[in-house]
């Protein structure tokens, strides 16, 4: 299963966190690892695009694991919104392969964040 941990503080998202493998098929064939891999990756990529610079992202990447957590600059509303869109398609991939995607937003209240 592919566990994805979204969290938010103040309500804004900042942080996303996708771990292990949905094992829908055999590697290379499995169109739901695909899907996470391709919606999240992009997020990334997109920040990288909106200006946000390398050091404004921790960001750690192994094999069936990614991290993407904004230092600073997630108030943007194109941050915000590119959050959301991944989101969405997330969700949609869920609804066709609920037992393969588990996805969890969680509000945190932590300054040090």
């Amino acid at each position: 299963m592919i566990n994805i941990e979204i969290l938010k503080k103040d309500g804004l998202y900042f942080s996303l966190e996708s771990s292990g493998h949905a094992d829908y098929d055999d590697r290379g064939y499995d169109i739901v690892c695909a899907g996470v891999s391709t919606l999240t990756q992009t997020l990334y990529f997109y920040l990288l695009d909106l200006g946000l610079d390398q050091s404004d992202i921790e960001d750690r990447q192994d094999e069936g694991y990614l991290l993407i957590k904004l230092k600073k600059n997630y108030r943007n509303e194109k941050v915000q919104a590119a959050f959301e869109y991944m989101l969405k398609g997330l969700e949609l991939l869920k609804s066709q392969y609920i037992e393969y995607i588990k996805i969890d937003i969680m509000e945190v209240r932590n300054d040090n964040i």
